[in-house]
């Protein structure tokens, strides 16, 4: 996979580095995650597309999970849509795939590193591939920053964030 080494070559750029987000307010990673969810929570409960019941139990998940965002260190660039249609590669000679960037940034900002892998069960569905990838990735990263409840809560954040998505 070309996904885990471009994550993380991606992630060694800190937010600094590009001066304040003023729309990604990270200086205390658990109270920017919790508005951004409930600020989502909000949004989502308005349009009314995904059972109020299921976005309760959300919620709550969440609430449960947010302990574990304390340990997500200092904010870097995240893109917040990595996904496969979103990756540049080419094959050598020998078949072998070579990574080249990644594309459409308008959703990134400054964040938890794991962000970046919500949308892993969604743009991967079987578990050998997940397994792989996810072992690609902690290959490349420190283990005390990676956590498996971080990468929950960023993927119950993802479910809140389609729910809020136009209709085509």
């Amino acid at each position: 996979w070309l996904v885990p080494g471009l994550a993380r070559a991606q992630h060694q750029v800190q937010v600094p580095a590009f001066g304040p987000w003023t729309a990604d307010p990270v200086d205390d990673p658990l109270l920017y995650h919790r508005l951004r969810s409930v600020g989502l929570l909000h949004q989502a409960r308005a349009i009314g597309r995904i059972d109020r019941v299921l976005l309760d139990r959300i919620e709550r998940a969440q609430r449960a999970l947010e302990p574990a965002l304390a340990d997500s260190g200092p904010p870097v660039l995240v893109h917040r849509d990595l996904n496969p249609h979103n990756l540049l590669g080419t094959q050598d000679l020998t078949g072998s795939w070579l990574r080249t960037g990644i594309i459409d940034f308008e959703s990134s900002g400054g964040g938890d590193p794991l962000e970046d892998l919500r949308w892993l069960a969604v743009a991967e569905p079987r578990p050998l591939v997940q397994e792989a990838f996810l072992d690609g990735y902690r290959s490349t990263a420190p283990s005390a920053r990676f956590d498996a409840d971080r990468i929950q809560y960023h993927q119950l954040d993802l479910v809140l964030d389609i729910a809020t998505w136009p209709r085509l």
